[in-house]
């Protein structure tokens, strides 16, 4: 009985401050998306689609789903050979060092469907134009380093889908930073107001008094002006400013 009547109560301070919570709710919403608009970098990604495919001896399906699993472990290879040092410090020349070696390291993803043959190189930048053209260069040094591995052999690297352009930016979410501000609102404006029920130390009603063991002696009402016009006291009072 007790956890019910402290669940009405909560509910009850809930409506009384209201209005405070969902200030503060809206407040921080609006605080965060305006961090998000002038101190968090948008990013933009540029993805380019590739195959690998090795060549001769698809006769035989032994062969085959031998040649299969071979591309697929390749992948890991081509993986460490993309993100080497000698391959992004090319990139980063051709690309008339805009980005360091280091920071193209970090923009650079590889991600790898499991046990399929094809591969995303996906690029993150804070431009647009810059990500897309850093995926291309990055797709010629790389086909060149392959070719260079091969010697003599046709390369078994084949580009499915070349460096898309995407001007709307991956990062950051604002649904994600409005949601987190307004989280934040609303518990301060819970805690605040909690924080005020509990400094208050006003009797707010006869039951409160009973609780506490104490006996109401009586209500004192409030007047309002209109009735104290219509009072005795009031025609007495009146009639002692005017001297009569």
């Amino acid at each position: 009985m007790q956890e019910e009547f402290n669940l009405i109560n909560l509910w009850q301070m809930f409506k009384r401050h209201l209005l405070k919570i969902i200030g503060l709710t809206v407040l921080f919403a609006l605080l965060a998306a305006a961090l998000m608009h002038f101190f968090v970098q948008p990013k933009y990604q540029s993805n380019a689609q590739l195959i690998v495919n090795q060549q001769g001896n698809s006769d035989e399906s032994a062969i085959q789903l031998n040649e299969i699993q071979t591309n697929v472990q390749l992948i890991n290879t081509y993986q460490d050979i993309i993100l080497a040092d000698a391959v992004l410090d090319e990139v980063s020349e051709r690309s008339q060092n805009i980005y360091s070696p280091a920071e193209l390291r970090g923009a650079v993803s590889v991600n790898q469907t499991q046990n399929s043959q094809a591969f995303e190189i996906v690029v993150t930048l804070d431009n647009p134009e810059n990500a897309q053209t850093v995926l291309n260069v990055l797709l010629e040094v790389f086909e060149e380093t392959i070719a260079g591995i091969y010697e003599s052999e046709e390369p078994n690297i084949h580009v499915i889908s070349q460096a898309s352009f995407n001007p709307n930016p991956v990062s950051p979410n604002i649904l994600m930073y409005l949601i987190l501000g307004a989280m934040i609102g609303f518990v301060l404006g819970l805690i605040w107001a909690l924080v005020q029920e509990l400094s208050d130390t006003t009797v707010k009603n006869a039951d409160m008094l009973t609780d506490h063991g104490l006996i109401n002696l009586g209500n004192i009402s409030t007047i309002s002006s209109k009735d104290i016009k219509d009072t005795r006291l009031s025609a007495q009072y009146r009639s002692e400013r005017t001297g009569g």
